[in-house]
């Protein structure tokens, strides 16, 4: 049988939990209807409604008010930011019941997202028996052969000579990562496949099949993107960030509204906080392989608020070759998200890479070894920005998980270690800054698994813990250090977040680009007539 096998099966979202009621009286009603917001957009999703409430409205209510039981409605999905619903409702209904609840605010028409996945180019597939690394203590020095020279080149502390071949040593820190999750906003994740060991999941602890609550269709990995993706950031024998835990969020391409896309990230926030309090728990990382060659301004709330609930985020620059600067997408160009392009194994910048002084980071992304859908050891070698990017989140939360960082500075601390004037062909004007995990960097500390880390775990969360920590010698009863600066000519400042009770996180600022690429930059518009 076939696992997480690439076919669409469409199923609709269906709930419902109140029996269905008699319509109510006109006097129970507004006499004048709720305001429909519908602007003059070109995407606007054809009877795909968002019915926004007041703040002391309930669905419940709702469904009493009108006498409809709403969550029976086809594309139905109950929202949080902002309180209420969306759903297909046809325009009868609509005017005559639901714009009369006097607890509803208003009623927006919304927009379908035209979401691209950076293609993966390459056909090249074959079956594995690797077998899975058992989990063992932090080291600062273990070694796996048959590594993919991505993952080579960003553990290097020099620059390796070239090309760099496949099946070469690999360092990486030996269970780091527990404890953090790398979200994968993208086409789903097959759960089953060998190289995720079961550390992948759904969000809202969903099963492949079960149907998607942000689209049509179920949770299962249909076009194999997603599944490739996850397993750069977090495979067991392909990711930069073997033992982080991979939470899959599923958008599909062709048939998604700006309102769902919302909700999907509010979820993944409030999945974030709710573990605060949650003992080995160590923060949270946002990986978005994808373009929008528009801007949505309620996607773009979302993300920040994602920010300040303090998840790093990363984003693909796509594979146009295209200037950002003249042609922005999104939404790697806004402020809180780090836009990431592609090298080759020459150490060389892919011309494919979207260029511009948006593109934070680069990393591996041509002819790179990872796992594809179809069978639990099905690999393959692919290509695209949509690969460079998970390399940054998994960088990320390896950093995330020493020091705890429930706040969204784990990019700083990718900016603080990467190599400079590595990647030759950098067009003008773009940040040449190639991603590296910092455990061979020549300025580390002998007692760190990383440069910046400090010789020992950062006890960031009230209940928080390092595995293993002790184990190997580092101490976690200390309050935590600033990260020492070292010679260095990245100097970056860092504040670590506090020993607390409390639950807040540490905010930091809201330009996390590098100001000295991007003075006097501002959020583009939706100008640009470039289409998908």
């Amino acid at each position: 049988m076939r696992l997480c096998s690439v076919s669409l099966i469409l199923n609709f979202v269906v709930h419902g939990s109140w029996a269905s009621l008699p319509h109510q009286t006109p006097d129970d009603r507004r006499t004048v209807p709720a305001p429909l917001i519908c602007e003059n957009f070109t995407d606007t999703a054809s009877d795909i409604y968002k019915v926004k409430f007041h703040a002391n409205h309930t669905l419940e209510g709702h469904v009493r008010h009108t006498g409809i039981n709403v969550t029976t409605f086809e594309r139905f999905l109950e929202t949080t930011v902002p309180l209420g619903y969306i759903a297909k409702i046809d325009r009868d209904t609509l005017d005559n019941f639901i714009r009369l609840d006097p607890g509803v605010i208003e009623v927006i028409c919304d927009r379908y997202v035209s979401i691209t996945f950076s293609p993966l180019l390459g056909d090249s597939n074959f079956e594995s028996n690797a077998t899975q690394h058992l989990d063992k203590r932090w080291s600062i020095t273990t070694k796996r052969g048959s590594a993919s020279y991505a993952l080579q080149m960003m553990a290097s502390g020099h620059k390796i000579s070239t090309p760099v071949n496949d099946m070469g040593d690999y360092d990486f820190l030996d269970t780091a990562v527990q404890g953090v999750d790398i979200y994968v906003l993208d086409g789903g994740v097959c759960l089953a496949h060998s190289t995720f060991g079961g550390r992948a999941s759904k969000i809202r602890g969903l099963a492949p099949t079960d149907p998607n609550p942000y689209g049509p269709g179920d949770m299962q990995d249909t076009v194999g993107h997603g599944t490739a993706v996850a397993s750069f950031a977090a495979g067991d024998t392909t990711g930069i960030a073997p033992f982080a835990r991979i939470i899959s969020i599923k958008i599909d391409p062709s048939n998604f509204t700006e309102g769902s896309v919302v909700q999907a990230i509010q979820d993944m926030i409030s999945n974030h906080r709710s573990k605060f309090t949650t003992a080995g728990f160590r923060g949270s990382v946002l990986n978005m392989s994808f373009i929008l060659f528009y801007s949505f301004q309620d996607i773009n709330d979302a993300l920040n608020d994602a920010a300040a609930a303090g998840i790093s985020m990363f984003s693909a620059s796509g594979n146009q070759g295209a200037d950002l600067d003249q042609h922005p997408v999104w939404p790697c160009t806004l402020a809180n998200v780090n836009c990431i392009g592609g090298t080759d194994n020459n150490y060389t910048f892919w011309p494919s890479t979207n260029r511009g002084r948006d593109v934070a980071f680069l990393a591996p992304a041509k002819d790179v070894y990872v796992a594809l859908p179809g069978s639990p050891n099905n690999f393959g070698f692919r290509s695209g920005t949509s690969l460079a990017t998970p390399l940054t989140s998994g960088t990320a939360a390896i950093f995330t998980s020493w020091l705890g960082l429930a706040n969204n500075q784990a990019q700083a601390y990718v900016r603080s270690n990467v190599q400079v004037n590595f990647i030759s062909g950098v067009p003008v004007g773009g940040a040449g800054y190639f991603v590296n995990t910092a455990i061979n960097d020549v300025w580390k500390n002998a007692d760190e698994p990383f440069r910046r880390a400090g010789n020992m775990p950062h006890q960031g969360l009230p209940t928080a813990n390092v595995f293993n920590a002790e184990s190997n010698g580092f101490c976690c009863d200390q309050p935590p250090v600033v990260p020492p600066e070292g010679p260095s000519d990245r100097p970056v400042t860092l504040t670590p977040i506090p020993d607390s009770t409390t639950i807040e996180t540490v905010a930091t600022p809201t330009n996390t680009k590098d100001s000295t690429l991007n003075d006097n930059w501002t959020i583009a518009t939706a100008t640009t007539t470039a289409s998908s």
